[in-house]
């Protein structure tokens, strides 16, 4: 078996495990490792938490693409393309899972198309780093520690256990992984691609990129 695709299905095997598990026991592990985080709570953390999870949305991304693929150089633009094949693949693992799992989320809620396990805003934030950081591998610290800090906001709300988004992370680093390696061959035609983001986002035209990050052109 390609050791990549070892990698994926192991870390679906363990994230699905960690589910399993907490249900077998009540859900201990995760109750017990949800303490230290809502014992931090605080006027001033719910602000910021709050902030984070809801800066991490789809829409916000998407509208952030938009003038990375019409203003970015190469560079940028190849990193696009594998940040939005790896996010794809990610959210689409993570959909069906949510969907065989129908997990009740910690507050409560429990919708079986967008259950608590596993968590898609740590998916895709994982899925985004991982792709940056090959890319773009002096700002690797830095988008890890975001996409942890994405992570660890689902906790805080009470949207996610521990294991949701354990889980969440590593379907969405390994599916980015697998993205790089075997859909390396699909490109998009920039025009193309810069039509569809804004049809998706509802934007009309993208400003240019004043960010050392990307060379606009």
């Amino acid at each position: 078996m390609n050791p990549f695709l070892a990698v994926l299905i192991a870390a679906l095997a363990v994230g699905i495990g960690l589910t399993a598990s907490g249900r077998l026991y009540s859900n201990a592990p995760d109750l017990y490792g949800m303490r230290p985080v809502l014992a931090q709570r605080s006027p001033g953390y719910d602000q910021a938490m709050l902030k984070i999870t809801e800066l991490w949305t789809t829409d916000n991304y998407l509208e952030a693409c938009v003038p990375i693929a019409a203003y970015g150089d190469e560079r940028a633009y190849a990193w696009l393309e594998s940040s939005l094949k790896g996010m794809a693949v990610s959210e689409a693992f993570v959909s069906s899972i949510k969907f065989i799992v129908g997990r009740r989320r910690p507050d409560g809620e429990l919708d079986r198309k967008n259950s608590s396990f596993p968590s898609s805003h740590a998916s895709s934030a994982f899925a985004f780093a991982t792709v940056l950081a090959s890319h773009y591998p002096e700002h690797g610290a830095k988008v890890f520690e975001i996409a942890f800090f994405v992570a660890l906001s689902r906790i805080y709300l009470e949207r996610h256990y521990p294991s949701d988004v354990i889980g969440g992370a590593a379907i969405g680093v390994a599916a980015a992984v697998a993205s790089e390696m075997y859909l390396s061959w699909l490109h998009f035609d920039r025009s193309f691609l810069i039509n569809s983001l804004l049809l998706a986002s509802g934007i009309k035209h993208p400003d240019r990129i004043e960010t050392p990050l990307f060379n606009n052109r």
